[in-house]
């Protein structure tokens, strides 16, 4: 299981990407069918010194390529600036896959 965080600027709107890598059996596996079930969200901070707070969006799957799954999602940056998300700061990707947790962040360390 492993997984990367990406984020994009698309005029008024802020898109979340975290991408996941999961094998069955040896094999790279779509988790689109929800089996296993995936549980993908993003998380932020405002300083590395910080707690993670209550978690920030709910990703959905938007594709399988390349031994890859993709999720997704899309925010105003109005919505972000009304929870004081700053996007600049530390965002985190946690995944949970059959009770397994991986997390991916970005201008941070995810600890």
């Amino acid at each position: 299981l492993r997984a990367y965080l990406g984020k994009t600027k698309i005029g008024n709107d802020r898109k979340f990407v975290c991408k996941v890598g999961y094998k069955h059996m040896g094999y790279a596996t779509s988790l689109e069918y929800q089996i296993p079930a995936a549980d993908v969200k993003v998380y932020y901070k405002t300083n590395e010194s910080d707690e993670w707070g209550p978690h920030l969006l709910d990703l959905e799957w938007r594709g399988f390529s390349a031994g890859t799954n993709r999720f997704v999602s899309w925010v105003s940056k109005q919505h972000l600036r009304r929870q004081g998300v700053r996007w600049g700061k530390c965002f985190k990707c946690e995944v949970i896959i059959n009770g397994v947790k991986t997390t991916k962040c970005l201008n941070c360390s995810c600890n």
